[in-house]
């Protein structure tokens, strides 16, 4: 009862904040930004040139459609759908310790162990709900704009998108939610300060998407393609495996108990952050 009464309590009080509009704003104006530039291209020997998907000659395969399917998650996972958690994080963290929400729900008598997994709860539900929705609407958009995938009737198309979808979202989408989720959570429950939350949980996801940025591309020069490959939460390998998987264009490098260690490794560090929370909530008096 009391789970339920926290965990709705939650979910309100994310949604009454102008912030969160905002940011839910801002992340479809990623997810259209996304889809209005070019992404990938072709020689096309009728015109001998080479055709970019943001060229109306630009005819959108099967093979193509496939590999969006991945890269289309891409986009959000880098920088905005991290950004989105830390900040709904951080807004919840503000509510228990500076308009003193906490004191509140322990003199309705709510339990540590219940009061920190409905918060969490509530955090991760919106958090991956906006993740399938960002992706959902990424997608979509990019095959309605570039005409439709040639030769592929809808129902296979609506079949095999949302399959795709929902198969990222779990595996590559709900680990990332929970990891930044929890990750502030605790932070803001060790240091006793949304502040602080805000600062480690923005500064990680903003080192994260640097590094991706800059150093990424040469990781195997200079010795971190094992930091790109597993502990960065973008995680080349998992990707790797679920590129186009299912199809004849998967890749066959990457075997499914390297994909399951790269979604292990997030769990266990966001069950570490929520344990961390869980202690630390249990000895708090105000």
């Amino acid at each position: 009862m009391m789970f339920r009464a926290t965990y709705r309590n939650t979910i309100k009080n994310i949604f009454r904040s102008v912030t969160v509009w905002l940011l839910l704003f801002v992340v479809q104006i990623v997810c259209v930004q996304n889809v209005s530039g070019g992404t990938y291209g072709y020689f096309d020997m009728t015109y001998m040139e080479t055709i970019m998907d943001t060229d109306p000659r630009f005819v959108l395969g099967e093979g193509t459609f496939n590999k969006h399917i991945t890269n289309s998650f891409n986009a959000v996972i880098l920088y905005a759908i991290p950004i989105f958690c830390v900040i709904i994080t951080v807004l919840i963290l503000n509510r228990d310790y500076g308009d003193r929400f906490f004191e509140l729900e322990k003199a309705s008598g709510v339990k540590p162990l219940a009061y920190v997994c409905a918060r969490l709860s509530a955090l991760v539900t919106v958090g991956w709900a906006v993740t399938v929705l960002a992706n959902l609407v990424t997608l979509h958009l990019y095959v309605y704009t570039r005409g439709g995938v040639s030769g592929m009737e809808l129902g296979t198309y609506l079949t095999a998108s949302n399959l795709g979808l929902l198969r990222i979202a779990l595996v590559r989408g709900l680990p990332t939610v929970l990891l930044y989720t929890c990750m502030t959570y605790a932070l803001g429950a060790l240091f006793k300060s949304g502040i602080a939350a805000a600062v480690g949980g923005l500064g990680y996801a903003l080192f994260c998407y640097a590094a991706k940025l800059l150093f990424s591309y040469k990781a195997a020069e200079i010795g971190l393609e094992w930091f790109f490959d597993w502990v960065h939460p973008y995680q080349q390998k998992l990707l790797e495996y679920l590129y186009c998987y299912g199809t004849e264009w998967a890749n066959p490098n990457t075997t499914l108990a390297e994909a399951a260690l790269c979604v292990s490794l997030l769990l266990v560090c966001s069950l570490i952050f929520a344990a961390a929370s869980y202690l630390r909530v249990g000895r708090r008096t105000v």
